[in-house]
């Protein structure tokens, strides 16, 4: 299992604002530049994490993104569910239509528990505690 690219990039992008909070905006073509995301996907991806509550917006010249004060923590498993749903984490690890407790695959019920790890795992780990890593790579 894999993250799409947005959510990859938003987690990227939320950890580098979080370590890097000694400024006060990030422009998206500061981003863009820093962290080697498209322009232009960046700036949808933005948008979309300021309606989930992620980053709040400045606008002007000194304008740009921060990690909004509303929020106490930011945990992957709220980043997932905001960019991407959380559809591939309900879908048959096979792709077989109609794969469900009352008809399961081959892998379900250890697909079943690998899946449940993974949202503990997503719901523990918050945005700080990435930032807090001193060898992290954006």
């Amino acid at each position: 299992m894999k993250f799409t690219k947005t959510s990859e990039y938003a987690i990227r992008v939320l950890t580098y604002i979080t370590s890097h909070n000694d400024r006060e905006y990030f422009s998206v073509n500061y981003l863009h530049k820093t962290l080697n995301i498209p322009y232009k996907y960046l700036g949808q991806l933005m948008h979309e994490m300021t309606q989930a509550g992620f980053v709040v917006s400045s606008m002007g010249k000194k304008g740009g993104y921060k990690i909004s004060p509303s929020k106490d923590s930011i945990y992957l498993f709220e980043i997932i569910k905001a960019i991407e749903g959380l559809e591939k984490f309900n879908q048959c690890i096979l792709g077989l239509p109609g794969c469900s407790e009352r008809n399961p695959c081959s892998v379900h019920k250890y697909w079943k528990e690998f899946r449940e790890q993974i949202i503990k795992m997503l719901h523990d780990i918050s945005i700080e505690k990435l930032a807090e890593d001193s060898n992290i790579k954006y």
